[in-house]
C-alpha cells in the first residue's frame, strides 16, 4: 500500500472512528485487513474459550456444591427437627414433673411445719384455741414457686501508533485475536460453569440433606428435652409443694403424717394444633432420625419424700 493511500486510509478511518465512536468495534475492521483479524479471532476465541470453560468449570462446580449443600441442609434439618424436638419433649416431660413434684413436695413440708409452728407459739402465747383456728384456717394451700475507551483512536486501535511503520496485518491480527479471546473467555465460562453447577448442586445436596437431618433431630431433641423437662417441672411443683405444705403441718400437729400420694398431671403440646402442617422427613430422613436420637434419651433424677 502506497503512502497516499495509507495516508487517505488512516484519515477515513479516523472520520468513521470519530462519527460512529459509540458503534462496536468489531463492525469496523477494514476490508484489506479482515481476513488477519478474522484469523486473529478465531485463534484467540479457541484459546479463550477453553481457559474460560476450565475456570467456569472451577466457579460452578464451588459454587453449586455450596448451594446444593446449603439447601439439602436447610430442607434436612426442617423436616427432622420438629419430629426431633416432639419425641424429646414427650419423653422428658414426665420425668421434669415428678422431680418438680417431689421437690415441691420436700420444699412444702419444711415450709409447712415451720408455718405451724410459728402460729402455735404466737396463738398460744395470746391464749387463742389452736385447733379452732386450724378449723377456721380450713387446710388452704401454699404456693410455689433466635477496550472501552474513549476517542475514535482507541475504538479502532490506532492509538500510541506510528501510522507509516505499523505492520497492519499483524496489528488487525492481534487485535482480533484480543476481541476473539475475550468473547471466547466469556462464553466458555458460561457454559462450563452451566455445565458443572447442576452436577456439583446434585451431589452436594444429597450429602448436605443427610447432614441436615442428623443435626436437625440432635437439636431438635436435645431443645425438646430441656423444654419439656422445664415444663413438667414448672407444673409437677405447685402440686407437690400444696400436698407436702399440709404434710408438714400434720407432722407438727400430730408427730406423723401421711405420705403425700404423686399425681401426674398430662403434657399438654401447644404445637399438637400445628401437627398437620409439620414437614414429613423423607425415608431416608426418618432412619437418619432414628439412629441421631441413640444414645439421647433423657435420664431423671430420682428422689424420694423422706
Amino acid at each position: 500500500m502506497g503512502r497516499s493511500n495509507l495516508f487517505a486510509f488512516v484519515i477515513a478511518a479516523l472520520l468513521i472512528g470519530v462519527s460512529l465512536s459509540a458503534s462496536p468495534l468489531h463492525a469496523y475492521v477494514f476490508p484489506e485487513f479482515q481476513a488477519d483479524y478474522d484469523a486473529g479471532y478465531t485463534s484467540g476465541y479457541t484459546i479463550g474459550y477453553e481457559s474460560g470453560f476450565l475456570s467456569g468449570q472451577e466457579l460452578g462446580t464451588t459454587q453449586g456444591a455450596k448451594a446444593g449443600h446449603d439447601d439439602g441442609y436447610q430442607v434436612g434439618w426442617d423436616e427432622s427437627y420438629q419430629p426431633a424436638f416432639e419425641i424429646g419433649y414427650t419423653l422428658s416431660y414426665p420425668v421434669g414433673h415428678a422431680d418438680g413434684w417431689y421437690e415441691g413436695a420436700l420444699t412444702g413440708f419444711d415450709e409447712g411445719y415451720d408455718w405451724y409452728s410459728r402460729i402455735s407459739s404466737i396463738t398460744i402465747s395470746h391464749g387463742i384455741n389452736v385447733n379452732s383456728l386450724w378449723g377456721w384456717w380450713g387446710g388452704g394451700g401454699g404456693s410455689g414457686g433466635g477496550s472501552t475507551s474513549n476517542g475514535s483512536l482507541n475504538m479502532i486501535g490506532l492509538t500510541d501508533l506510528d501510522l507509516f511503520e505499523t505492520d497492519w496485518a499483524t496489528h488487525f491480527f492481534d487485535l482480533g485475536y484480543e476481541h476473539g479471546h475475550d468473547d471466547g473467555r466469556v462464553i466458555g465460562s458460561d457454559e462450563g460453569y452451566e455445565l458443572a453447577y447442576p452436577v456439583a448442586y446434585a451431589a452436594a445436596y444429597d450429602t448436605g440433606y443427610d447432614v441436615g437431618v442428623e443435626e436437625g433431630a440432635d437439636e431438635g431433641f436435645l431443645d425438646g428435652s430441656e423444654e419439656g423437662y422445664d415444663e413438667g417441672w414448672n407444673v409437677g411443683y405447685d402440686p407437690g409443694y400444696d400436698a407436702g405444705f399440709w404434710a408438714g403441718v400434720d407432722y407438727y400437729r400430730y408427730g406423723d403424717f401421711a405420705t403425700p400420694a404423686y399425681t401426674y398431671v398430662p403434657v399438654n403440646f401447644s404445637f399438637v394444633a400445628n401437627t398437620a402442617e409439620l414437614l414429613v422427613p423423607e425415608p431416608t430422613g426418618i432412619l437418619l432420625i432414628g439412629i441421631a436420637l441413640v444414645g439421647l434419651l433423657p435420664r431423671g433424677r430420682n428422689r424420694c419424700l423422706n
